[in-house]
């Protein structure tokens, strides 16, 4: 059978077939008779070369987009990420006992948002991602997690045993408090003496119903020097921690001073189960947390910055 000859284009002459024929003859527009002669004189590739031109354009939109966007997302998304432990550090820096012995430390973890907002300052001059600002957006926060939590450790596993341990001479620091809760003992002894004598009550009952700051021993008087103002800062501690923890007396528990609520332990042993409990499970938790962040963070860098130079993109 002889070879069929070719399909004539639905454009008028012999070509490759196109799906929505255009009108013919009188009834094309100038438009379709212009993209017929282009047809016919072998320029197919017109069409083509205006979909790459659109393709180049539209990639440069979104090229833009992210330029735009990125810092912003990036510095929240690094936020959001180092949020819980610099919450979980700052509520620790609340506690009374961690204030008395490990100090403020918890509360230096504010410095991060500062941080990121510095690395977010410079990637909003640079523009683009760049290698220094994005690590050290995304790795210096966890450098200073990992410090406080070691130091938060250490501390606190020290610290702890020595306030549970019933030693109340070998740490000097735990012996000063016990110095200071037994002046304040002796002031309430002899507030509640005089109080019962001259109201005419019961000892038992005089317990119950003073505490030490009703106590005029115990108050500053107007226009006078406070004669017990060494003791005042170990003073403040031993009531929080009377009313927080429930607890009486330091070395040994005791009657309490300030608190009218059941006690139960000496507050030393009481403080350092706060040491050894909750402050070593929030510093090992954030340092677990952190390196595993961190691991991923600086996978993920040394992976983007790999794509970003085999595009020959600046890094």
């Amino acid at each position: 059978m002889a070879a069929e000859a070719p399909s004539e284009s639905m454009l008028g002459g012999a070509g490759s077939f196109r799906a929505c024929p255009p009108r013919r003859g009188a009834d094309m527009t100038a438009d379709e008779a212009a993209y017929a002669a282009a047809v016919a004189a072998g320029q197919e590739t017109l069409p083509l070369r205006k979909l790459a031109a659109d393709s180049i354009l539209e990639e440069e939109h979104w090229k833009a987009v992210f330029m735009k966007l990125w810092p912003h997302a990036f510095t929240l998304s690094v936020l959001a990420v180092y949020g819980a432990p610099i919450l979980a550090f700052c509520n620790l820096a609340r506690d009374a006992t961690v204030q008395f012995w490990v100090g403020n430390l918890g509360m230096y973890t504010l410095a991060i948002p500062v941080m990121l907002v510095l690395c977010h300052a410079i990637h909003l001059r640079l523009g683009g991602p760049r290698e220094g600002p994005v690590i050290s957006t995304a790795v210096l926060p966890a450098v200073v997690l990992l410090i406080l939590g070691n130091l938060h450790l250490v501390m606190s596993s020290g610290l702890g045993s020595v306030l549970v341990s019933k030693d109340c001479s070998t740490f000097q620091a735990k012996q000063d408090v016990q110095h200071s809760w037994r002046v304040a003992a002796q002031l309430y002894e002899t507030c509640l003496n005089r109080t019962v004598r001259a109201n005419h009550v019961p000892f038992v009952q005089g317990l119950k119903l003073i505490r030490l700051p009703d106590c005029a021993e115990y108050k500053v008087k107007d226009g006078e020097a406070d004669p017990h103002k060494e003791f005042r800062e170990r003073w403040d501690y031993l009531r929080t921690v009377e009313e927080q923890y429930a607890c009486a007396g330091w070395c040994w528990e005791a009657v309490p001073l300030w608190t009218n609520q059941a006690v139960k332990d000496a507050c030393s042993y009481a403080s350092g189960l706060v040491l050894k409990q909750r402050v070593r499970y929030v510093a090992s938790l954030v340092i677990s947390y952190t390196v595993i962040v961190g691991a991923i963070f600086i996978t993920g860098i040394v992976q983007f910055g790999t794509y970003v130079r085999k595009r020959g993109e600046e890094w």
